[in-house]
């Protein structure tokens, strides 16, 4: 048995055991807690050594020189221990943790997997063992496995996707992975009550937001036929004589057009509405359009200007991109005083094109630019606030996307297409 002083430690661990003293002397531990003091314990069976001797020395220093090696296999067993004990450990929260362990090879191959792991998925210990992580993950989800693998094995990696239960059931689950020595560790955690909650105050949402559009076709629509309503109720009444009955009905004609006008871009607004795909040129589009819009801008005192890149034709339905078109240039418009300015913009990229509509107004207030798109909201004096819910609906079925970016220098209201095969 040998006891060194905390001196040691330092050279201790640096130097390795020769085989003349892994045959000599056999130790049994190695203690750091009495620095001044060499216990040297000899192998009675050595023809050279055959007794104990007990000897104190001056420092610890002298017994590292004289017995170097000896010193440096008592600490590696000490480290040993320390680092089977710091396991055990280890493995004592791996297998009592609430949540899911799974240690996994590199092949995908469970090698481990924790108590909470069986009562999540209802396999026993040695079924588990088995298996490999694929058979735990939904069909549908299996192609992004190998990918995420890599990504845990350089860097780890946190997800969500759907695993399976023994019985079939399916059920959501967030899995952060990461490298553990030369296997992958997963901490699986079932999300199921997080995603019902989403669910919930998504439902609770989609009730509010079906309550405002009611309230604001409602509101739209009442106002167009209550005139025309009274109006017929006096004739009915005989309190309307035939002559003012048909000088009055070019009222009643445009209030019921009106109240048609609502519905119709209520429609629009329908994300599944069918589309009339035609292979197209948004800039031929843009040009056809150009002179009714410069012709707008003009009646306002404000200025249009149109830069267009050569883009390829995509699949679009030109009914509908000349109303997001214009729903977008009259928004930029309104925004502007006197003066102001309103950009059309084509761009073209590797795998898309975009539209850009920019204006140099003094932008949307920050509390509103949240809420945009949310029909029948609208801050203008005019207008019914179906305007840029429209826009969304038709970027939606064009699978395409709408960003907006808004200060005190203005607002880009930018529209992303696919470049897809010239097919419909």
């Amino acid at each position: 048995m040998i006891i060194v002083g905390e001196e040691c430690k330092g050279n201790v661990l640096e130097n390795t055991m020769s085989d003349g003293w892994k045959n000599e002397i056999p130790f049994s531990t190695c203690c750091l807690s009495k620095p001044r003091l060499a216990l040297i314990q000899v192998n009675k069976s050595s023809d050279v050594n055959r007794r104990s001797f007990l000897r104190k020395t001056t420092t610890c220093q002298e017994d590292c020189r004289a017995y170097p090696n000896a010193i440096n296999q008592g600490c590696i067993m000490f480290e040993g221990a320390r680092r089977r004990n710091t396991l055990q450990k280890y493995r004592l929260l791996f297998e009592n943790s609430p949540d899911i362990f799974l240690l996994i090879d590199l092949q995908g191959n469970i090698l481990e997997g924790n108590k909470a792991a069986l009562e999540a998925y209802g396999y026993t210990r040695a079924e588990l063992n088995t298996m490999r992580v694929h058979d735990l993950r939904a069909a549908d989800c299996r192609h992004l496995i190998r990918r995420q693998m890599h990504e845990a094995y350089h860097k780890g990696i946190t997800f969500e996707t759907d695993h399976l239960r023994k019985n079939g059931e399916r059920f959501p689950v967030e899995v952060r992975a990461f490298r553990f020595e030369t296997l992958l560790l997963s901490f699986v955690q079932d999300i199921s009550r997080r995603r019902q909650g989403e669910r919930e105050a998504l439902k609770n949402e989609s009730i509010k937001v079906i309550g405002k559009v009611a309230a604001g076709l409602a509101h739209e629509i009442r106002n167009s036929i209550t005139g025309v309503h009274g109006f017929l109720q006096l004739a009915a009444d005989g309190m309307i004589t035939p002559e003012r009955f048909l000088k009055n009905a070019g009222f009643m004609l445009k209030e019921l057009n009106s109240a048609d006008f609502v519905i119709s871009e209520l429609i629009l607004v329908d994300p599944n509405r069918s589309l009339n795909l035609e292979i197209k040129n948004l800039n031929q589009i843009l040009l056809a359009m150009s002179p009714a819009l410069q012709t707008l801008a003009r009646s306002q005192g404000k200025t249009l200007d149109i830069q267009l890149e050569e883009l390829p034709e995509i699949c679009l339905d030109e009914f509908e991109i000349q109303k997001l078109i214009k729903n977008l240039v009259n928004n930029a418009l309104e925004a502007l005083d006197k003066g102001g300015k309103v950009t059309i913009e084509t761009c073209r990229w590797i795998n898309s094109l975009s539209l850009i509509i920019r204006d140099n107004g003094s932008g949307i207030q920050s509390d509103i630019i949240n809420q945009l798109g949310t029909p029948f909201l609208t801050t203008k004096d005019t207008g019914i606030g179906l305007g840029l819910a429209i826009c969304n609906s038709i970027v939606i079925r064009h699978n395409a996307s709408l960003t907006i970016e808004s200060g005190h220098w203005g607002t880009n209201v930018c529209v992303t297409f696919n470049i897809q095969p010239a097919t419909v």
